[in-house]
Parts: C-alpha cells; structure tokens; sequence
C-alpha cells in the first residue's frame, strides 16, 4: 500500500497469573503478575487478505504466560520473567520480530509477627472421589472483612459524651480484628480455615464489644458447619472418664469412596469417687448430655477408649477404683490414655503403665518434655490441649456472686481495716484428703508466727470452705478483681484458664503445665526461688517449683495499684483463650487425631 505505513502489531492485554514456590522448609513464595503482550510480526495479509496464519493467537500468547510461569523453578523478578516471555516469543516464531511485555506485580508479602511468619491451613473437610484437593498446614489467605455493628442509644441524649467515642469504638474493632487473625506476638496463630478464622474474628469482637447490641460480619457463610457438635464437646470438656468410640462404614460395598466415619459415643465414670456435690452443681444440659452418653452402647473390638485419669488408676488400678480400659487389653481396637503430672517427672510405674497404652494425650508441652524424658515411648505421646467452655465462663453472661455471703472471715475486721487499702483476699478451699477446718489453721499460723500486726490491723481475709457448684463458678470469678494461685506445679491448671476466660488478671507460678497459656501480655508470671523435693509420699524424689514469696506479694500490690493494667491483660486472657483453646478449636484437632487412628482400621 503506496504511501501508508503499517506497525503490524497484536497482542493480549491484562493476563493474571499467580505463581507459588515452595521452599524447603514447606513455606511458600507467591506472587501475582498481570502481564501485557504486544508483538511485532510480519502480518500484513491478515490485514490484507484476511489470512492469519502468521497470528499468534491471544488464547495461545495466554496459555503461553501460564506455562512459562511454572517452568519458572526459582522465585524470579518480573522484569526476569518479561526477559523469558520475550526470549520465547521471538524465538519460537520466526515471524516475531519484537516483544513487548509489561509486568505489572501485585505486592503480596507474607505476614510476620514479631519476625515469625504467619501460618494458615486447611484440613480436615471431607473427602470422596471427587475430591484431589490435598490436605496441608501451609496455605495462603487472603480475605476481605466487612465488619458492621448497631450501639444501644436510643436517644441523642444517651450517646456517651467523651470525645471520639465512636472512633475510639472503631479502633477497638479494627484490633480485635487483627489481632485475632494474626495471634499474639510469640509467633502469630494457625488457622486451619478462613472460615474458622473468621469465625473466632467475630467472637472476639463479640465480646470486645460490649455495648454492641449485634454484631454481623459480611462474607462468612455457614459458620455453623465449623462448630463441633455437643458429643465432641462432651469428649473434650468432660473429666473423668472413659470415652468409647465406635467407628463403622456408611457402604462396605463401595470401596471407592472415602466416607467420613460414624462416630459414636459413650462416657462412664471411672478414676474418681462419685461427687453428687459436682453433678448436681452441673448445668442441666450438661447432665442430660452425660446420661445420653452413659446409656450408649458400643461394639468393643470397634471401639475407642480414652481414659483419662492419672495412670495409677488404668488397668488394673493400683487402688480401688473402676479401672480404665474396664476388661483390660486387647478387646478394643485403640486404647487412650488421657493424663499429665505436677512434677519434673513420671515416675517407673507410671511410665510402664503409658507404654502399654497405643497413644498418650498430655495437654502441654512441658508435660510431652517430661514424659519422654522419664521413658515414655514419644511415638505415642501427642500434645492434646484442654479447652476452656468460653460460652459459660463469659463475665457478660452473669452477676457477681456475693462473696461475703459465702465466705466466713478469719483475719482482719471492718473496724480495724484501713479504708485506704480497700481490699480483701478471699481464699477458696477444697479439702482433698484432710479436714476442712482451714480457717482455724490460717489464725493459728499467724499466731505462731514472726509476723507483726500492721498499725491498721490486717487486711480481710475470707475462707471458702463450702462447695461451690459448678454453675456458680462464673459468678465468683465475676465477683473478683483478680485470681491469684501460687502452686508448686500444676497439671493444667483449670481454675487459671477459668479465670482467664472470665477476663481477670491472674498470678500464677510460671513452671509446670501453666506455661502454655501464661505469658506476659495476658497474665502475671509469677517467679519461682528454684526448685524443691517432694519429701513424702508415693512420689517422694521429684522435684517442683518453689514460689517466690517476694515476688508474690510485689505482684499482688502491683495489680492493686495498677488496676486498668491488669483489666487489660485480662481482657487479652480472654481472647487468647478464644483464639487457641476453645472447644471448637480443640476438638478440630482431636478429630484430625482420630481420623488418622482410623485409617489404620
């Protein structure tokens, strides 16, 4: 064409590609491109004469991004991967002349809290013949959250009036949001799915907010298919005693299909003597849930057993008791046992009484330390953590209970009392082989004591010696300002996460099975001296934590003078406790434990 210049060009605009690399240690490399392709060729007569079998098409140059993406081994620049789409498309078609690639990247960086990276997964969803998705604790999230929320006012004239209220509102959300999905500094969080993300998101700003009077979270949907059933539940809240599981299959005769097993259960009583103080404290529920599960019945050789217990009462019981598992060895098809100790150690009988179980829970990781040290196979030792009911230790849900109704007081009196101090130490008691006269014991340690009488006389203090049922038990911590337990070791240590679930600042020795739950942001760790001997008893020789009475009583004046501190670290006991030990999230790993036992049926 006489006079008219042709820049023979085509090309495909806008091409989205995202390419992940794994490195060694199973962590991923990501990025996004959108690519943009213009090539110059020697095409006239498709402009010409409608003839094209010089065009690249745009479905090919496409296709084309995509592969060379994924024959890319090593995580690369975009201007590396632009020099390889260039390098290709003049090479491999002789009538290319030039390529021009724009690159334009997406910044996706992997979040890191206090330098270690953020972990999410998905695991445990169902699996069938038409599922090739595989199952992993590494994956990539990327959510977007819309958060709404209605106040209570009614009026103009009911709106607080301190400035930037609402913002301040705001602010609180938009942290509990965060903080939620990345976890506490030490390390972030592993979420096993965005929806459960999401969903321990909005029980967090449930309770952050508690002038809200509802609370919706956009983009969540079905969250209740990720809410374990109450018979889960009862496997994880309940203590002391066995649980059967039997597991059949939905079709034996379709050996293709991968079915999620039936599961069915039963709970007896077993290590301890019967308390009717305990059952008849029990919320109703949760007495009708136990008889449910006491009246079930089980094939034994299908059957899973956990006893949970110290291991002196498994089979046979070294003293009188219902013994776990109830026949022995060998007629079920896994046997469980469920335990922890207080001390450094596990003692030879207790060891070889582990090693007869196929598979040991312990609920911390000092407890997996000490038994594998003591002997304890570490094959059959897995950390299963204890899981805190956040529904009924909620301190929005009740009224304090009147302590000085409950309580008889020993030391101090209302008319000797500073008012400056304004305080009082409530000492909740449970006689465990021995009397119940701790109030008597307490007076007469101070008379024969070195201590002296303080000017304004000594400060309050109550005895609990009575039994406080268990449905009381969220009224008391919301009667307190603070919980306080200096021991020697615990096992886990129940009242601590109770009190943490109720939003109170705790002082708790940070040895033993506490450690992994305390920390500085959500409690007061309360050091200890060294270590001490136990000096009698069957497990006489172990040795625990001595408390530091100095440290104590620093710690104790420190709450009281610093009280909207210690109201914070409370509110953060309560979402840690939402974040790693609710019974949802607990009973997600218990399930993926038992599906692997299954598999080995």
């Amino acid at each position: 064409m006489d006079g008219v210049r042709l820049e023979q060009r085509h090309g495909k605009a806008r091409v989205r590609v995202g390419r992940a690399w794994r490195e060694p240690n199973g962590r991923h490399h990501f990025v996004e491109w959108s690519v943009s392709i213009s090539l110059l060729s020697d095409c006239l007569p498709a402009y010409t004469h409608g003839d094209n079998s010089d065009i690249v098409a745009t479905d090919t140059m496409k296709n084309t991004v995509y592969v060379k993406a994924k024959e890319c081994m090593q995580p690369l620049s975009p201007e590396d991967f632009a020099i390889v789409l260039g390098k290709h498309f003049t090479s491999f078609y002789q009538q290319v002349t030039a390529a021009i690639i724009n690159i334009v990247e997406k910044p996706w960086e992997r979040i890191k809290i206090n330098g270690q990276p953020h972990e999410h997964g998905f695991e445990g969803f169902i699996r069938d013949k038409y599922t090739i998705l595989p199952e992993t604790r590494e994956r990539m999230l990327a959510t977007e959250v819309t958060a709404s929320w209605r106040y209570p006012f009614e009026t103009l004239a009911s709106i607080p009036a301190e400035q930037l209220y609402f913002m301040e509102k705001y602010m609180d959300v938009k942290k509990v949001l965060i903080d939620t999905f990345f976890g506490p500094t030490e390390g972030g969080v592993y979420s096993p799915s965005v929806q459960s993300t999401l969903y321990h998101m909005a029980k967090a700003v449930g309770f952050v907010l508690e002038f809200a009077k509802s609370l919706k979270q956009a983009r969540i949907d079905s969250m209740g298919e990720y809410i374990t059933t109450k018979a889960f539940q009862s496997l994880v809240d309940m203590s002391y005693e066995e649980l059967y599981s039997q597991f059949q299959e939905i079709d034996k005769n379709d050996h293709d299909l991968v079915y999620t097993p039936k599961v069915v259960y039963k709970m007896t009583r077993h290590g301890d003597l019967e308390n009717v103080e305990f059952w008849d404290g029990l919320p109703l529920e949760i007495r009708n849930l136990a008889i449910e599960l006491y009246q079930t019945e089980c094939r034994l050789n299908q059957t899973i057993v956990i006893c949970h217990s110290e291991p002196g009462a498994w089979y046979p019981p070294l003293f009188q008791t219902l013994p776990c598992p109830p026949n022995g060895y060998g007629r079920f098809q896994v046997v469980i046992g469920r335990t922890m100790f207080e001390t450094d150690r596990v003692n030879v009988e207790h060891v070889r009484r582990c090693n007869k179980m196929d598979r040991v829970w312990v609920p911390t990781d000092f407890h997996v330390n000490t038994f594998r040290q003591s002997g304890v196979d570490p094959m059959k030792i897995r950390k299963i953590v204890q899981p805190i009911d956040l529904e009924f230790f909620d301190p929005f849900k009740v009224e304090p209970l009147d302590l000085a109704s409950v309580g008889s007081l020993v030391l101090g009196s209302d008319d000797e009392f500073s008012k400056v101090d304004d305080v009082a130490l409530y000492l909740l008691t449970n006689a465990y082989h021995s009397d119940r006269d701790f109030g008597n014991k307490i007076v007469e340690y101070v008379e024969n004591s070195d201590l002296e009488k303080p000017i304004n006389g000594w400060a309050l203090i109550y005895v609990i010696d009575s039994h406080i049922a268990q449905v009381d038990l969220p009224r008391l911590y919301r009667a307190a300002n603070a919980f306080v337990l200096p021991s020697r070791g615990e096992g886990w240590g129940r009242p601590i996460v109770e009190a943490m679930a109720m939003s109170l600042p705790v002082i708790v020795t940070n040895w033993s099975g506490a450690t992994e739950y305390l920390r500085d942001g959500n409690s007061y760790p309360l050091g200890f001296e060294g270590m001490s001997e136990v000096k009698e008893g069957p497990f006489k020789g172990h040795m625990w934590a001595e408390p530091s009475v100095v440290k104590l009583q620093f710690l104790m004046k420190h709450v009281w003078r610093n009280r909207d501190e210690a109201k914070t670290k409370g509110m953060e006991a309560r979402l840690d406790m939402m974040r790693r030990f609710s019974p949802e999230i607990v009973a997600e790993d218990i399930i993926k434990h038992l599906q692997q036992i299954v598999e080995g049926f």
